[in-house]
């Protein structure tokens, strides 16, 4: 009897023991394995499902950041209409005007007028009209050394980007006037003073298309293709009636 009663302590303990050591157990499963599924009916706590998710969750707002983030608007993609003068002069007029109409070619252009005299000299001068792609212009321009010397030069730039995007704007606006009097025109219940007042309004909003559509189809052409007028002279001194050569003259004014 002694011997039970001193047993039981030991036994007590042991339980104690085994008890603990289930809870950790328990507690390590339960909780810091929060992916293991969720039992219908159990509720998790919202802290600690939000502490788990937080390097996650940053990496996906980070993602999505970046994804919307507006880049630069690309300037190649907005409407430039470039044209330009230039003076060459060059000892074979001749010469130049064929190695011009070369380089127009080389660069997939076209020449669109050109003109050529003597002066009072006996010097051959002239002009050349060439149109030459948008995006070869500047390679055009360099090219053209080949052919003299560079005197003078200027070039100007339109920006048409704002006045393309209203046309196409009032162009939309139009064609669904012209749709909305299109139905209209096509009832059958409409009066013959009706249909007569329709067709002229049908007839002016047309034309406002038709002129709105040439304005655009002139603005991506001009900006497509740059347009360059080149001047071109054989260098001479001015001679007068008299003989006496420009320097005379100029004295004696």
């Amino acid at each position: 009897m002694k011997n039970l009663i001193r047993s039981i302590p030991a036994v007590t303990l042991s339980l104690l023991i085994l008890f603990f050591s289930g809870c950790s157990k328990k507690n390590d499963t339960g909780f810091n394995d929060l992916s293991a599924p969720v039992p219908e009916g159990t509720s998790v706590d919202p802290d600690i499902s939000n502490r788990s998710l937080g390097n996650s969750g940053q990496e996906i707002n980070n993602r999505t950041f970046k994804s919307v983030s507006l880049d630069n608007p690309n300037l190649s993609e907005r409407m430039f209409i470039r044209k330009g003068t230039i003076e060459l002069e060059t000892e074979n007029f001749s010469g130049a005007e064929n190695k011009i109409s070369d380089i127009v070619k080389e660069y997939n252009g076209y020449v669109t007028a050109s003109s050529s005299k003597l002066n009072a000299a006996g010097k051959k001068q002239g002009s050349i009209s060439a149109r030459v792609p948008a995006s070869n212009f500047d390679s055009f321009l360099k090219s053209l050394a080949a052919a003299g010397d560079i005197i003078s030069q200027n070039i100007s730039g339109d920006d048409v980007t704002s006045e393309y995007i209203d046309l196409t704007a009032r162009l939309n606006t139009q064609r669904e006037l012209e749709k909305r009097l299109l139905d209209l025109l096509n009832t059958k219940t409409a009066g013959l003073s009706d249909v007569v007042d329709v067709e002229e309004k049908l007839s002016a909003v047309r034309e406002k298309i038709e002129s709105t559509e040439g304005r655009m189809n002139f603005l991506k052409n001009q900006s497509a293709y740059s347009t360059l007028n080149i001047s071109l002279y054989e260098p001479s001194m001015l001679q007068t009636a008299s003989g006496s050569g420009f320097l005379y003259e100029l004295e004696n004014s």
